[in-house]
């Protein structure tokens, strides 16, 4: 709800900010969103699962999303860059973030440290 503790979207078991512009919904019947901070769904079949607070988003561009790993996975994949429909473009178990740098490389980091990777 807003402040004014208007309900902007009831249906919605899990609501997750990811960013200053985006929040992350989970419906009761399992369905994942992207909304605005307004409750409009801007991608209604979302298909990565962010309601783990492991998982960290540190940049949405374009319809990319940049995530970090607290505790890497199950694979010890720290960081993934991927696509709202769930296609991973890129995934590191190296670098513990990982940030857009312009079209054709990433920005990696290994904790203050950072390097320019090439997209492949």
């Amino acid at each position: 709800s807003d402040l004014n503790g208007t309900f902007i979207s009831p249906s919605y078991n899990i609501i997750r900010r990811l960013s200053e512009d985006y929040l992350y919904g989970e419906g009761w019947k399992g369905q994942l969103v992207l909304m605005d901070v307004d409750g409009n769904i801007i991608y209604p079949d979302f298909q990565l699962n962010l309601s783990n607070r492991n998982i960290k988003v540190n940049a949405i561009v374009d319809e990319v999303m940049y995530l970090s790993y607290e505790t890497p996975d199950k694979h010890g994949c720290k960081t993934k860059v991927c696509t709202f429909d769930g296609k991973t473009l890129y995934s590191s178990t190296k670098y513990d973030k990982v940030l857009p740098y312009d079209d054709s490389s990433y920005e990696a980091f290994i904790g203050e440290k950072s390097e320019i990777i090439v997209k492949s």
